[in-house]
């Protein structure tokens, strides 16, 4: 049985979520997976009896389907569309959180509207949502309001607002990043980490190398990750050493990570955790994160596992199957996806809408 290490993994689109689309804090959310469970085909796990009794078996990669043409429905846009709408205007934090994001992430014509709203929003995690989106998609017209949000009392927000002046120009306030870096909360240092690494700038290298021997594993990881969406080796060799973590939850935030920078020199790690090993067993939340890097890197080499799975019992599973077939980008998901826009779970509905939103944007 695989273990977890419960690390908070520094998403809004959060495995523990639903979702995994960008790279944002959600507080306190506990491991990606849950350390219970295990592959139903392999239950033992890897040091089960019998694991070295025989001879290893060949991995086999799913089946990919013949791909089927098909328009874009402008119908099901329309209802993605007001799915994000309605996800946003709703009660939970978490939810209008994972809607802003998704507006970024398929550039939404609400999104200075929502980013906005959400800058007053009365919860922190939507606030920093909020000043992340107007970073990443340098809304000039909130800076402003952004500024105002400057001495905002939660370290995490601040973090986002500092990102958000940054990216606007507005450099006065930047080194205060690497400073949050030292903080005694460990959700707090892997945010800065976060932070640094979609900032974008070769000075942070060496904030984030530091940060390797951080005594939080959920923040070794995610100075890793940032380091090699620099395009640092280090971080490189430190994420591909957590695909073969002993924790469950490491090797799906590890295999999330390396198809971060769109590098298609990576793409022989991500078929490997694609790959269903019949002998020790494999997470189909770790094959459905491979699924999503490959459909990053342009490979449709996960589409029948993201189908197969996007009829999942499990919320988590099917949330993750669509946003694996929103990378894939094939046109021939969107039965599956309208069938999940109606799902009885908020995050598999937003999940769905910002794949299929996805499938109408060009590469």
């Amino acid at each position: 049985m695989m273990k977890s290490r419960n690390i908070a993994t520094r998403r809004i689109m959060t495995i523990a979520a639903g979702l995994v689309v960008g790279g944002m804090l959600m507080a306190g959310t506990g491991g990606c997976v849950p350390a219970a469970g295990g592959n139903p085909n392999n239950p033992a796990g890897p040091s089960g009896p019998g694991a070295g009794s025989r001879p290893l078996r060949q991995p086999t990669m799913p089946r990919v389907p013949p791909r089927v043409e098909m328009p874009i429905d402008e119908a099901l846009q329309t209802r993605a569309r007001q799915e994000l709408e309605n996800a946003f205007a709703g009660t939970s934090a978490v939810i209008r959180a994972q809607a802003l994001e998704a507006s970024v992430q398929t550039k939404d014509p609400k999104l200075a509207d929502r980013a906005a709203r959400a800058l007053e929003d009365r919860d922190p995690l939507v606030r920093f949502a909020g000043a992340m989106a107007v970073g990443d998609a340098k809304i000039t017209g909130l800076y402003r309001t952004v500024f105002e949000l400057r001495d905002d009392l939660d370290p995490q927000v601040a973090l986002g607002v500092r990102y958000a002046l940054h990216q606007l120009g507005d450099r006065r306030l930047s080194q205060e990043i690497a400073d949050l870096t030292r903080h005694p909360s460990p959700d707090v240092r892997g945010t800065a980490a976060l932070v640094l690494g979609r900032l974008g700038e070769p000075s942070g290298v060496r904030v984030l190398r530091t940060m390797l021997a951080d005594a939080g594993a959920g923040v070794r990881l995610q100075a890793a990750e940032a380091l090699w969406l620099l395009g640092d080796r280090k971080g490189l060799e430190t994420v591909v050493a957590g695909l073969i973590s002993p924790f469950s939850d490491e090797q799906l935030v590890s295999t999330l990570a390396l198809a971060g920078p769109r590098d298609r020199r990576i793409e022989s790690y991500l078929e490997g955790r694609l790959a269903f090993d019949k002998d020790r067993g494999q997470y189909v939340e770790v094959q459905l994160a491979a699924a999503r890097g490959l459909g990053m890197l342009g490979s449709d080499a996960g589409f029948g596992l993201a189908m197969d799975q996007s009829q999942a019992t499990d919320a988590r599973v099917r949330t993750m199957a669509a946003l694996a077939l929103g990378e894939i980008r094939r046109p021939d998901a969107q039965p599956a996806l309208d069938r999940l826009l109606s799902a009885n779970e908020a995050e598999v509905r937003v999940a769905a809408a910002s794949a299929l939103l996805t499938l109408a944007m060009p590469r």
